[in-house]
């Protein structure tokens, strides 16, 4: 039976841990990316069209858009580990984005 245990920063060189990290960002990406296609799948058998991708096309745009949210999630965690009280700016950033997306009421 596999255990899941908790990960304290005293178990675990920085090494291992700038792994781990790693392999989260691309588990979690990859996550994201196989539910967004399923998704995809399932409007497209409701509405009975068909929508073809071709992956040569596909592929170079997921990974440049995968670069620019990570570069702009490293960005502001620097901010965060610089200016220690950059907490304000990031309630800021996801106000903006809600409001972009039309997720504040």
């Amino acid at each position: 039976m596999f255990v899941f245990r908790r990960i304290n920063a005293k178990s675990i060189d920085t090494e291992s841990a700038e792994v781990l990290t790693y392999f989260q960002l691309i588990s979690d990406s990859l996550i994201t990316i196989v539910i967004n296609v399923s998704f995809l799948y399932a409007i497209m058998a409701t509405a009975g069209r068909l929508l073809q991708l071709r992956v040569a096309s596909t592929l170079p745009v997921i990974f440049i858009t995968l670069i620019s949210v990570i570069s702009i999630g490293y960005f502001l965690g620097g901010l965060g580990l610089v200016f220690k009280r950059v907490e304000a700016s990031f309630h800021i950033f996801q106000f903006a984005f809600a409001l972009k997306w039309k997720l504040v009421v």
